[in-house]
């Protein structure tokens, strides 16, 4: 069960429609999209890179500015 800090209306009337929405290509396309960003979140949140490409350029753009 959630914690009472985060579900303030657990004892609301609202229907939960989330049931039937696990049972759709809809939500299980949202699952995959959201899977991908957590899975490369930690690299997100530090604005990494594994294109080498882009690392070479972010370098050259350091270095010319530096000393250019």
């Amino acid at each position: 069960m959630c914690s009472n800090s985060f579900c303030t209306k657990k004892k609301s009337a609202e229907t939960n429609h989330v049931p039937e929405l696990n049972n759709t290509k809809l939500f299980d396309e949202i699952k995959k999209i959201v899977d991908v960003i957590i899975r490369k979140a930690d690299r997100i949140a530090f604005n990494e890179t594994t294109n080498q490409a882009e690392r070479y350029m972010g370098l050259l753009a350091k270095f010319t500015v530096k000393f250019g």
